[in-house]
C-alpha cells in the first residue's frame, strides 16, 4: 500500500507535499525530448548555489563584491524506488551520461502556481537503491545542473542574469 501524504498547516492553508508535479525531459534516448511525469517525489530540493567573488584593497573592508560563479545542484527523493527505476526505462541505457531537463510545480488553493526550472542536469547519484528494516526499498537523485530558474506569478525569473540597466549588460 503506498503511503498517504498528510497534509499540514502553512499559512492558514492545508499543504500536502502532493501538491507537486515533477517533469524530467532526458536529452536523448528513446524518449529524448519527451516529458516524463511523476508525483512520486517525497523530497526536492533544488539551488543555484552562487559564489561570491570578493575584491579586496589596503583597507579590512573589502573594495567590491559580486557574483561569480554558479554551480546548482539538486536532489530528488523517492520514498519508492519504483520511481528512479520507471524513469531509468523512461531513459533507457546511459541514463547518466545524459542530460536532462526538469520541471517541479507546485500548485496550492489560493495561491499562485510556482515552477521551477531544473536545466541542464546530470544525475550523477541515482537509479540504485536505499532499504532499510521494516521500510520499502527507495532511492535518490542527486547531481548538478547548470541554472535553476523560477517561474512566479506568470514570469520566469533567472536569478543569475545581469540586472536591468546594469553597467556589464551588453
Amino acid at each position: 500500500m503506498a503511503a498517504q501524504n498528510k497534509p499540514f498547516l502553512i499559512g492558514g492553508q492545508m499543504f500536502v507535499h502532493a501538491d507537486h508535479v515533477l517533469k524530467l525531459t532526458p536529452h536523448d534516448g528513446p524518449n529524448g525530448g519527451q516529458p516524463w511525469r511523476s508525483k512520486m517525489a517525497k523530497s526536492l530540493s533544488a539551488e543555484n548555489g552562487g559564489k561570491a567573488i570578493v575584491a579586496k584593497g589596503a583597507t579590512i573592508i573589502p573594495v567590491a563584491i559580486a557574483m561569480g560563479e554558479s554551480e546548482g545542484s539538486f536532489t530528488i527523493g523517492f520514498d519508492v524506488m519504483q520511481g528512479s527505476m520507471d524513469y531509468l526505462d523512461w531513459c533507457g541505457p546511459g541514463a547518466q551520461r545524459m542530460t536532462h531537463q526538469g520541471q517541479i510545480i507546485f500548485t496550492r488553493p489560493n495561491l499562485a502556481p510556482i515552477t521551477f526550472y531544473l536545466i541542464g542536469m546530470i544525475i550523477e547519484k541515482g537509479f540504485g537503491l536505499k532499504s532499510d528494516a521494516g521500510a520499502q526499498p527507495s532511492d535518490e537523485f542527486t547531481g548538478k545542473m547548470r541554472l535553476l530558474e523560477v517561474q512566479v506569478k506568470g514570469k520566469r525569473i533567472n536569478p543569475f542574469a545581469l540586472p536591468a540597466g546594469s553597467a556589464l549588460e551588453t
